[in-house]
């Protein structure tokens, strides 16, 4: 658990650090193909609990800290419905035979997940399905964030380590089902 500042007092060292951000920042991050992402961090502000994790297109929207769905033309009008109702017909193959074990590790399962690609991965002598593209990729948006605060909110675009090749990049092979 991330511990405030003021937490141990005002002697602590601490609460005499001076910290680069603020208490929330939220990046918004457009891709090549027009789909923006929201990016919210704050862990230091005092509340629940919220990932906001949520996923939404032209004709659904999911909210996972809901763990509810609405589909246009096919729920009721403007309320939310149990994911439950779903979860049978569209539930991932790779969640029906493996949810059971890897529901209990990290990130809902998650991390279970991740890890046995990487591992089936280096067994087989495949690519990895996160490469090292990916990593730098996802930990550029700290310091472009950091720039755009820096320059008042302005728009920073994301450097492109690949040098074009993940237009012709296949995609990573996930365990078969």
């Amino acid at each position: 658990m991330y511990m405030l500042p003021n937490s141990f007092g005002a002697d602590h060292p601490s609460a005499k650090l001076k910290y680069a951000q603020g208490d929330v920042n939220t990046t918004l991050i457009q891709t090549h193909d027009g789909i923006t992402i929201t990016l919210y961090h704050d862990v230091a502000t005092p509340r629940p609990v919220d990932f906001i994790y949520r996923i939404q297109g032209t004709n659904g929207i999911f909210s996972g800290t809901l763990n509810k769905i609405h589909l246009e033309d096919t729920s009721p009008s403007h309320r939310w419905e149990s994911i439950d109702t779903y979860m049978e017909k569209y539930d991932h193959p790779l969640w029906k035979k493996h949810g059971t074990i890897a529901s209990q590790s990290g990130h809902g399962g998650g991390d279970y997940l991740c890890l046995m690609d990487f591992v089936n991965a280096v067994r087989n002598g495949t690519n990895t399905p996160i490469d090292v593209y990916d990593y730098v990729t996802w930990s550029s948006i700290t310091r472009l964030s950091q720039e755009s605060v820096a320059g008042r909110s302005k728009a920073v675009d994301f450097p492109d380590y690949t040098r074009g090749k993940w237009e012709s990049r296949p995609p990573s092979k996930i365990e078969e089902v």
